[in-house]
């Protein structure tokens, strides 16, 4: 029940994180990066990505728990090549879907990454963020609270 409990705040609280700076992400970028004015509605959009972002997050953040086989996993330099890997495969999967139903579509601002079709700055906010909310997670879980509930 312990390690429910924790599996439960670390989920709450990495959730948290990558809700928050994905979101501020999407606002920050969407107008420059993204053709808006063909969307309806936009904030919808935008919310439904951010969970999306959250969600990879949350699914990557619980695979490495498992394959560390600890609920007291803390993230190291592998784990972050490991991460970063996952959320580039990740962005490339959603990205090149999305772009093929037509959810939304690039401005002429958007640099391609390595001519693949899929925007530089999706790439770029999974690689960055993903592991951002991990190691903010990891400071807060073991640094901030010290350990005492885990």
């Amino acid at each position: 029940m312990k390690n429910l409990r924790i599996l439960l705040k670390r989920n709450i609280g990495i959730a948290i994180i990558a809700f928050i700076s994905q979101g501020i992400w999407e606002y920050v970028v969407c107008g420059t990066y993204y053709n808006v004015e063909a969307i309806d509605n936009m904030t919808l959009l935008m919310v439904q990505a951010t969970m999306g972002d959250v969600a990879i997050t949350l699914t990557i953040f619980n695979l490495l728990l498992v394959i560390s086989k600890s609920i007291k996993w803390k993230m190291d330099i592998k784990d972050l090549v490991i991460i970063i890997l996952y959320a580039f495969a990740a962005t490339a999967f959603f990205e090149s879907r999305a772009l093929r139903l037509d959810r939304w579509s690039y401005s002429v601002a958007m640099t391609y990454f390595m001519g693949s079709g899929i925007g530089l700055v999706p790439v770029l906010q999974l690689v960055i963020l993903l592991p951002l909310s991990v190691v903010i997670e990891n400071i807060v879980t073991f640094k901030v609270f010290k350990d005492e509930n885990i």
